[in-house]
């Protein structure tokens, strides 16, 4: 089977997508919480751009919490350059391409994992980067309430740190052969 699986929905890891299925006819999959991005909602976008403003204002961040804000609003950001046009599959169920699906959020709410037991392959979007920290980003829920990414990070670490693996292909980098070291 041949198909586009986006392991989550941050710009750097869906750029080429609109280019690849305006000349080939493939499916493109992933978690149903990144739908409303990668779609650019308007009502999702909305909502975001307010809980924003609101941790900026909360945090004291002044003249340059509202230029981030501010940059929340840019059309470069908001073009349809950056909007999936073709239809998106939800993952629904746990298996895709031969590979288990594992939900890891924390750097991205929507973020998921492929792992081949046979194998002993993870494909782990930006949960694990050989050269430098993971890192968890803070979002918004799809109701305006802000994550627990710090603790969703740490728990989807730890989640494949319990699984038979001998190497990672990250989302950046070369690829991990003792993931159980970094």
């Amino acid at each position: 089977m041949t198909g586009i699986l986006l392991t989550h929905h941050h710009t750097d890891h869906i750029g080429l997508v609109n280019r690849i299925v305006s000349t080939h006819t493939i499916p493109v999959y992933a978690h149903p919480n990144a739908i409303l991005i990668l779609k650019r909602d308007t009502e999702y976008i909305k909502m975001r751009v307010e809980f924003f403003r609101k941790l900026y204002q909360e945090m004291g961040c002044g003249e340059i919490g509202e230029k981030q804000v501010a940059d929340l609003h840019n059309p470069i950001i908001l073009s349809e350059d950056n909007k999936i046009h073709c239809g998106i599959q939800q993952i629904t169920n746990n298996q895709l391409f031969g590979f288990d699906i594992l939900e890891i959020p924390g750097h991205a709410p929507d973020q998921v994992a492929l792992y081949n037991k046979e194998c002993k392959w993870l494909f782990t979007g930006n949960l694990l980067i050989g050269n430098i920290p993971s890192n968890a980003f803070i979002e918004p829920d799809f109701d305006g309430i802000r994550t627990k990414s710090i603790v969703q990070q740490k728990q989807s670490l730890e989640k494949c740190l319990s699984l038979n693996v001998d190497l990672v292909f990250s989302g950046h980098g070369m690829i991990i052969e003792n993931p159980i070291d970094l």
